[in-house]
């Protein structure tokens, strides 16, 4: 190429305007709330191509428009894709574990005593409470 240029005079191109490289700038309008159907028709009729592209959770009612990507009032060239995003309705919240004490037994626990008699007594546990058991001193086995 530069043997086909050699001796000419160099030549600088204009520079180009924001139109010629971007094209026709418009704004992508409002769809918020509106059903699928309207949303996409009135993207079309701004010059956009337009389709439902996902689904999220928001506060637009279900079925309706949440968004568009790009956002409204973002300026794209004319022709450009906008995806439709549907509502899927506000996140449903799980319920959250209560901190809250759960009832307990009757209070008639199983305690096991070690009870001591006078010498080798055996005790037997009398359930005390939430299960504290206290041991009373059984038959003693004589003295040491």
């Amino acid at each position: 190429m530069r043997q086909a240029s050699e001796g000419k005079p160099v030549e600088d191109f204009e520079s180009a305007d924001s139109k010629t490289i971007y094209g026709d700038r418009v704004s992508v309008p409002s769809t918020y709330g509106l059903n699928v159907g309207e949303a996409i028709g009135r993207l079309q009729a701004a010059g956009f191509s337009a389709s439902v592209s996902g689904h999220t959770n928001s506060s637009a009612p279900a079925g309706s428009v949440a968004g568009t990507s790009p956002g409204s009032g973002a300026r794209v060239a004319k022709g450009s894709y906008v995806g439709v995003v549907v509502s899927d309705g506000p996140k449903q919240e799980k319920p959250k574990p209560s901190n809250t004490a759960q009832p307990g037994g009757d209070g008639n626990g199983n305690g096991q005593g070690n009870g001591q008699g006078n010498g080798n007594g055996q005790g037997n546990g009398n359930g005390g409470g939430p299960g504290n058991g206290q041991g009373n001193g059984g038959p003693g086995g004589g003295q040491r």
